[in-house]
């Protein structure tokens, strides 16, 4: 069933009679509707699904009782361990709606960073929103950056300034351009949007710097997305470890081993020479030949001092990738008087990414005044997502279990299945 995540501004007293309809409608089509326990536009989106006698409402609240629940609906309690009252504490609510709803109502009062947050995440989410713009009194849908962007020009300069401030605005539809400039999900072709801005690169940088700063913008977007999901399931919390190892140890093992390995190769790759040892003839796209592209002779030197650094910070990456990845070394093989491979540490690896990325914005400043700001998020349907499945598909188990031992099975927990 279709899930909406209606809220709004916390300075949104009366809704708008076009919100109104708007909820309606949705109550009247049978939607599971999720909503915060805020005061403002929480209290009375509540009142209005409360009018139309909507029983498929679930109040979400940070903590053990909502502030308000004017029809007593179910609630749903998030946990966060930021500082009660801190507007963390509250978003850690806002943050689960995203990802449990559908698609987004939003009412905005076109300066309120919570709201717009909201927006942003949904965005992330690859889920849609509907904002109501209090200012020009009508719907503005938010499907993608570029409506983000139309979204934004509703904000005044003050306003859009302290949402820099509190959100780092800027970073944050750096990392939605990301999502779109990454490759298509099957990974052979790249979207419109990736062909868009490899012009641009050209146009702002010439040829043929452009378009291998476009190819290489893709390869370092598209190693952070492995990176972060690598992080999200055997970085992040020990819990998640835990939960793979009860779910499916042995295969869950291959796929950090293949992940790690993934990652490994792919920054080796990275920093190779522009041209394979043995065979001139054979060019690589590597980060090393961007040097030789630029004309301004200081922005040359910069790329260069840059380039070097990233390649001694690779030193244990290309070590796995030749003696481990690639090839097999004997005598690692066969443990005697090898060298260990040096251990993965996420910190390594980050300041690693680090290094790449800082090559990458070093020359976009110079050339367009732009910088990117990868690594902002996972993606939607990747590793949070499966460990949130997974953790479900436990808790069902055990509760089929508990049910056959007491003999109150129902014909769904008898029934064979063949998936």
């Amino acid at each position: 069933m279709t899930t909406v995540f209606i809220a709004g501004s916390i300075s949104i007293s009366r809704l708008h009679k076009k919100v109104q309809e708007r909820i309606g409608k949705i109550v009247s089509s049978n939607l599971d509707v999720v909503v915060g326990d805020a005061d403002g536009a929480d209290t009375s989106i509540q009142k209005c699904l409360h009018d139309y006698q909507a029983e498929k409402v679930t109040v979400y609240c940070t903590g053990d009782l909502p502030r308000n629940n004017v029809a007593d609906w179910p609630i749903h309690n998030v946990y966060s361990k930021a500082k009660a009252g801190s507007r963390a504490y509250f978003t850690a609510k806002d943050l689960e709606m995203a990802r449990k709803s559908d698609y987004g109502l939003m009412i905005w009062d076109c300066k309120s960073t919570g709201t717009l947050s909201n927006v942003i995440e949904l965005l992330r989410e690859k889920k849609k929103s509907v904002v109501f713009v209090n200012k020009s009194s009508d719907f503005v849908k938010v499907s993608d950056k570029a409506g983000l962007d139309h979204l934004l020009t509703f904000m005044s300069a003050n306003a859009r300034a302290k949402a820099e401030e509190k959100l780092n605005l800027s970073s944050m539809i750096a990392g939605i351009a990301q999502e779109q400039l990454s490759l298509d999900s099957a990974g052979n072709e790249r979207s419109s949007a990736g062909e868009e801005a490899t012009l641009s690169f050209v146009a702002e940088m010439g040829e043929p710097l452009g378009s291998q700063y476009a190819e290489l913008w893709q390869e370092i977007a598209q190693l952070h997305i492995t990176w972060l999901e690598y992080v999200e399931l055997y970085g992040t919390k020990k819990s998640r470890v835990d939960l793979l190892n009860d779910v499916a140890p042995h295969f869950f093992r291959m796929v950090q081993d293949r992940l790690q390995e993934a990652v490994m190769l792919h920054i080796a790759r990275l920093t190779d020479p522009s041209h394979s040892l043995g065979n001139k003839a054979k060019s690589n796209l590597t980060l090393q030949n961007l040097s030789a592209l630029i004309g301004d002779p200081n922005l040359k030197v910069e790329v260069e001092r840059l380039c070097r650094a990233a390649s001694k910070a690779v030193e244990f990456a290309r070590d796995w990738r030749n003696r481990h990845i690639a090839h097999r070394d004997l005598q690692l093989a066969i443990g005697k008087n090898a060298t260990p491979l040096p251990a993965i540490e996420l910190k390594q690896v980050n300041e690693v990414l680090a290094s790449f990325e800082a090559i990458l914005n070093t020359i976009s400043l110079h050339y367009s005044k732009t910088e990117s700001r990868f690594g902002l998020g996972s993606r939607h349907g990747g590793a949070v997502e499966l460990i949130y499945v997974l953790d479900d598909g436990l808790r069902a188990q055990k509760a089929r279990q508990q049910r056959l031992i007491a003999g109150n099975s129902s014909h769904d927990d008898l029934e064979a299945r063949d998936l």
